[in-house]
């Protein structure tokens, strides 16, 4: 009968050295090693969230989160700043997206405030707030849908305004303007918000309009300097008159010359001078009849009444008798007066003129431009400039001349010269890194997801599961007793892990020290060597 030694109990000094606990401790460290596992590959998976909207108002926040809820698009809330994340590849299509549908939307309300807010104990100063309120949100609105405006809000001052004419103090408004980040405002559309806020409150006048912009810059002039107002004015109008036609010169020319290679600049002296002038005019010439009045009179008979008026003077006179009667021979004709007069008027062609000549008539032009020139193959291979023929050039000439109008009677000067452009030389931009680029990152993170779960399968999982799979090694003691081993009762061959004691049929216990433990093994060793090689390799296997 082969009876195997035992360790004494009194030897595992080590917590290690129980099976359960080695157990219990591989456990603990799969799991842990699978947790880790699975939190990094979800990482790996996770998209990179980028900055959608910030700042917003709880109004606004709840009316976005709502609609990418809609859109079934994973989101984020930043706890603190309250922004709202979400995927970097979705960012461009979501904000279009979110503003089709009118999203983010001013936190301010409009009139509908006025519907929202009544009440029966209302009293007449809050109606008044609300309104004015309401009326400064619905403004703001107006305001903020203009191109270059992000939002804008306005305050109004509207004075309670008395019964005397003389003691009413006008009304008076201030506008906030958010611009979107690289654009700016024109006079014409500052302007533009100055008149819509005044034409929007009754006896509100341009002058006490004033527009600032996030930045602290006045926009408006306030209409305190109109004659610089007006100054600025002219100054816009001639830049556009100047900018018209340097771009009509170079698009006329690019086409022959090439891309790039003309400059051209103009420039205008315009009158702004405003004039008024009626004339009235008569053509002789041209006359017509107007009226006419002819008066004719004739007397024929006796001599009419003369002398004296009076009864005297009106009698006739008594019938006297001649020799001519007397000897009867017809008495002499008595003499006739005739009188005619004529009167004539004439119409004449008269015209009436009234000439009001406009603002800003250009009185003199005077343009500058410069052809490149073209380039051409040296004598050496390199790449010279060739400069443009006479005919070349006045066929430029009469070109650019028929473009803008040019009258020599007015005074305009025109000047065209060819000449070789210098030519910087031009950094090339470099391509974005390999590694700078998205793509890269989200690759990289799902890359070392993959490494860091293979690590831990490798280094942590399967020893773990080899420790708990496989029988606890023995310790020392425990293998030693497995050296001392006796024949079995009927003689039977031993298995191959186990030794028969020749020397010591019957052996009590293993020696306490450790060089007799030593010296035992050695000699196990020398009187049975094959079966030690074969223990030895049994050991060897269960460890691989």
């Amino acid at each position: 009968m082969a009876t195997e030694v035992a360790a004494d109990p009194q030897q595992r000094n080590s917590l290690m050295e129980f099976p359960w606990v080695r157990q219990l401790l591989g456990l603990a460290g799969l799991a842990l090693a699978v947790s880790a596992g699975v939190v990094v590959a979800l990482w790996s998976q996770q998209p990179n969230y980028a900055l959608l909207f910030n700042e917003l108002a709880e109004r606004d926040a709840l009316a976005v989160t709502e609609a990418l809820r809609a859109e079934q698009v994973d989101f984020r809330i930043d706890e603190h700043t309250g922004a709202v994340m979400v995927p970097q590849g979705q960012l461009r299509e979501l904000r279009m997206r979110l503003a089709a549908q009118g999203l983010p939307q001013s936190s301010a309300g409009g009139m509908e405030m006025l519907q929202n807010s009544s009440g029966l104990g209302t009293s007449r100063f809050i109606e008044n707030a609300r309104y004015k309120h309401a009326l400064e949100a619905e403004l703001g609105r107006s305001i903020a849908t203009l191109r270059n405006v992000e939002s804008a809000r306005v305050h109004l001052a509207l004075p309670k305004q008395s019964i005397f004419i003389r003691e009413r103090t006008p009304p008076s408004a201030a506008v906030l303007v958010r611009l979107f980040q690289g654009r700016v405002l024109e006079s014409g559309q500052v302007n533009a918000i100055v008149h819509m806020v005044a034409s929007s409150i009754p006896q509100l006048e341009t002058g006490s309009v004033t527009v600032v912009d996030h930045l602290g810059r006045l926009l408006s002039d306030g209409g305190d300097n109109e004659p610089l107002a007006l100054s600025g004015r002219e100054f816009d109008y001639r830049r556009r008159i100047e900018s018209d036609y340097s771009e009509r010169i170079t698009r006329l020319l690019e086409p022959l010359v090439g891309l790039g290679k003309v400059r051209a600049q103009v420039t205008a002296a315009l009158d702004f001078t405003l004039t008024e002038t009626t004339q009235e005019s008569f053509d002789p010439a041209r006359r017509a009849v107007r009226s006419e009045q002819i008066n004719e009179q004739k007397n024929r008979g006796a001599n009419p009444a003369l002398g004296i008026p009076g009864a005297l003077s009106n009698q006739p006179p008594g019938a006297g008798t001649t020799e001519a009667a007397q000897a009867g021979e017809a008495p002499p004709e008595t003499p006739s007066s005739e009188t005619r007069g004529e009167t004539r008027n004439y119409e004449l062609d008269r015209e009436i003129s009234h000439t009001k000549r406009p603002l800003g008539t250009i009185q003199r032009l005077s343009v500058a431009v410069i052809v490149d020139e073209p380039l051409g193959t040296g004598e050496n291979g390199e790449a010279k400039a060739e400069p443009y023929s006479e005919e070349e050039i006045a066929r430029f000439t009469a070109l650019v001349k028929e473009s803008i109008g040019f009258d020599e009677q007015r005074g305009d000067t025109f000047s065209l010269l060819s000449s070789s452009f210098l030519r910087p030389e031009v950094e090339e931009i470099p391509e974005l890194p390999i590694w700078e680029q998205p793509w890269v990152w989200d690759l990289g993170k799902q890359v070392l997801g993959g490494l860091f779960v293979l690590l831990v399968l490798l280094i942590i999982v399967r020893p773990a599961v080899r420790t708990l799979t496989t029988a606890p090694r023995l310790p020392p003691q425990q293998a030693a007793s497995q050296l001392v081993n006796t024949a079995s009762a009927d003689g039977g061959a031993l298995p191959e892990d186990q030794l028969q004691l020749s020397k010591v049929p019957n052996p009590p216990h293993l020696p306490e020290a450790y060089d007799d433990k030593l010296a035992l093994a050695r000699s196990l060793v020398k009187d049975d060597p094959a079966r030690v090689a074969n223990l030895v390799k049994t050991w060897v296997r269960e460890d691989a």
